[in-house]
């Protein structure tokens, strides 16, 4: 899956992900699948949020750092739209804890993105750490 073409597409990533879509509509013919599917559908969106986060983040930093090129993508008025962008994003992500129906998707997005998070700190911990915790 972390392969990717010549272009730095992640082919069979995307082919894998498309594969899935065909099947949601014979999960919509099952009244708990179909609410498995809108959970699961429901967690990918927000999850999409704090990847738009994140990635305004990573920009800023990257703005700001000595590997920035001046002639890549630029964001006008980066200083103020960067983090007017992430406040936008926060304030839409944390209404949703606010309805009863995406909730549970939220804290869903929530849960995977502090797994993942731990997941890629215990990744890149250096082996010497790993060995004295051990």
């Amino acid at each position: 899956m972390t392969k990717v073409s010549n272009r730095g597409i992640p082919v069979n990533s995307v082919l894998f992900s498309a594969s899935f879509m065909l099947f949601a509509p014979m999960l919509s013919c099952f009244k708990a699948l179909s609410d498995a599917f809108s959970f699961v559908a429901s967690v990918s969106c927000d999850i999409y949020i704090l990847v738009c986060i994140l990635t305004m983040i990573a920009h800023y930093r990257y703005r700001r750092s000595d590997a920035f090129l001046e002639e890549g993508f630029k964001l006008p008025a980066y200083k103020c739209t960067n983090p007017a962008t992430n406040i936008f994003f926060i304030f839409i992500f944390l209404l949703l804890f606010l309805n009863r129906s995406s909730f549970g998707p939220a804290l869903g997005a929530v849960l995977w993105f502090v797994c993942f998070r731990l997941i890629q700190k215990i990744r890149n911990q250096p082996q010497d750490e790993i060995a004295i915790s051990e």
